[in-house]
C-alpha cells in the first residue's frame, strides 16, 4: 500500500516536471523525505492494525474459549441431570409393570375371573405403552439362559428341559431401545 502511495505521488510529480513553467513546490530531497514520512506512517499504521487485531483475536479466544468451556459445562449438567431424571422415570414405570404383574399373578391364584378379564386389557394397553416408548420386556419362556440378559438365580433339577433352559421367571427384565435396561431374574435347568 505505502508502494502505491508513493508511487502516485512520484508520478503526479514527474509529471507535472514535464512543464517547462512548472516550478516544483518542493525540492527532491524534501520528496524522498516526505515519502519516508509516509511510508513510516503507513508502517505504523500496519503495525497498529496487526497488533489490534492479534489484541482483539487472541482477547476473543480466552473469552470464546471461556465461554464454550462454560457452554460445555453447562450442557454437560443438563444432560447429567436429564439421564437421571430419564432413569428414575423409567425405574418407576418397570415398579408399576412389577406391582401390575403381582396383582396379574394373585388373580390367577384366586381364580378371579373379572379381576383377570380386567388385568388382561390394563396388561395389553400398558404392553402398547410401553412399546412405544421402546420398553421390551427379556423373552425367557423356553429360552437358553443367556447372560447378557438373564441373572440366573437359582439352578434346579427338570426333566424333560434341556441344560440351561429357563423354567421360571423371578422378576421380569427389560430392554430399553435394543440395550439391557434390567435383567430378567430366572430360575433354570442345571
Amino acid at each position: 500500500m505505502a508502494e502505491l502511495i508513493i508511487g502516485g505521488i512520484r508520478t503526479k510529480f514527474e509529471k507535472k516536471k514535464q512543464f517547462k513553467d512548472f516550478e516544483p513546490p518542493f525540492t527532491e530531497s524534501e520528496i524522498l523525505e516526505l515519502e519516508e514520512t509516509v511510508e513510516s506512517c503507513l508502517n505504523e499504521i500496519k503495525h497498529k492494525e496487526e497488533t489490534i487485531e492479534e489484541r482483539d483475536t487472541n482477547n476473543l479466544s480466552d473469552d470464546g474459549l471461556y465461554q464454550l468451556e462454560q457452554e460445555y459445562v453447562s450442557l454437560k449438567n443438563q444432560l447429567e441431570e436429564k439421564e437421571k431424571f430419564n432413569s428414575l422415570v423409567l425405574n418407576k414405570v418397570i415398579s408399576i409393570l412389577d406391582q401390575v404383574d403381582e396383582i396379574h399373578r394373585y388373580a390367577l391364584e384366586v381364580e378371579d375371573n373379572t379381576l383377570k378379564q380386567y388385568l388382561v386389557g390394563i396388561k395389553d394397553q400398558i404392553d402398547k405403552e410401553i412399546k412405544e416408548i421402546d420398553i421390551e420386556e427379556i423373552k425367557c419362556n423356553n429360552e437358553i439362559v443367556n447372560e447378557e440378559i438373564h441373572n440366573c438365580v437359582q439352578a434346579v433339577e427338570s426333566e424333560g428341559k434341556r441344560q440351561n433352559e429357563i423354567v421360571h421367571v423371578t422378576q421380569k427384565g427389560y430392554l430399553l431401545k435394543g440395550e439391557v435396561f434390567r435383567k430378567a431374574s430366572v430360575m433354570a435347568v442345571k
